[in-house]
């Protein structure tokens, strides 16, 4: 009889659809601002102009690696220092205490060449970084007494993710109860939230207190990739709080597009 109630309320459980945690994001690192001197974006051949550029991390976590390079213009351009330029580390924000994430001004020289025509270089300022994105969560597992006694039904009681330009959030049934079936299905999503790209468009995730059938997520368009995996819920006497861990690293790049006219050479 015990047996059949847990199926009976299994079955209840199912029907009943799914719920999920809210999971949190943001946009990492961002180009804050790209602007160039003179204003207008016209210049004259073989006069030096200046291409500036501000980022900033809006994160929670640690930019590493940070490179800031121009691409799209020309090998006739002059570029100083050199098209890319390391920024190396970002200290991320922590809106907690109203403090900012590390912001970085820079500069380059441009000196555009001369040709016999007026001419539009278009190009991108792209910025390059390493990021870790990390879900904790908290599953609670109830036995039918439980449910019965107390009305707790368990299920996904908080979670929160590193804010940033990947989103993990876990999603499961609104009640999980112990015994029957040792485990219980969960599912992971990953939304790309950011205004840029994930390199490969994959992430390797290391994964605690759930078991899933693989650890590689492929981002649809580059936007969004789920994982179906499930939690050992045996072992239960009334109800138990059980953690789960999603931490995955990657690199990610946005850019802001330039575009620069350049005067036809004088014909004097």
């Amino acid at each position: 009889m015990k047996r059949l109630l847990i199926f009976l309320l299994l079955i209840l459980v199912f029907l009943a659809g799914c719920t999920s945690g809210g999971g949190s994001g943001g946009p990492g690192v961002i180009i804050k601002s790209v602007s160039i001197e003179p204003a207008d974006n016209t210049v004259e051949p073989g006069i030096p102009i200046t291409l500036h550029a501000i980022v900033q991390n809006s994160g929670v976590g640690t930019a590493r690696n940070a490179i800031l390079e121009i691409v799209g213009l020309t090998d006739e351009w002059l570029i100083s220092p050199g098209r890319t330029q390391n920024i190396g580390d970002l200290f991320p924000s922590d809106p907690s205490r109203n403090i900012q994430g590390s912001e970085m001004p820079v500069d380059w020289i441009l000196t555009a060449p001369g040709k016999s025509n007026d001419m539009t270089y278009p190009g991108y300022v792209r910025l390059k970084y390493n990021y870790e994105t990390t879900l904790d969560a908290q599953i609670q597992v109830v036995t039918s007494e439980e449910l019965k006694q107390t009305g707790h039904k368990g299920g996904i009681i908080s979670q929160g993710s590193t804010a940033g330009p990947v989103s993990i959030a876990l999603t499961t049934q609104s009640t999980i109860l112990s015994g029957g079936t040792q485990r219980f299905p969960v599912q992971i999503s990953i939304q790309n939230i950011g205004s840029g790209k994930i390199r490969g468009d994959k992430l390797t995730l290391t994964i605690t207190g759930a078991t899933c059938l693989r650890s590689e997520a492929i981002l649809i368009e580059g936007k969004s990739a789920s994982l179906s995996c499930s939690i050992n819920t045996g072992g239960v006497s009334n109800l138990k709080n059980f953690p789960v861990t999603i931490r995955t690293s990657y690199e990610y790049w946005i850019e802001s597009p330039i575009s620069i006219s350049v005067l036809k050479t004088p014909q004097f």
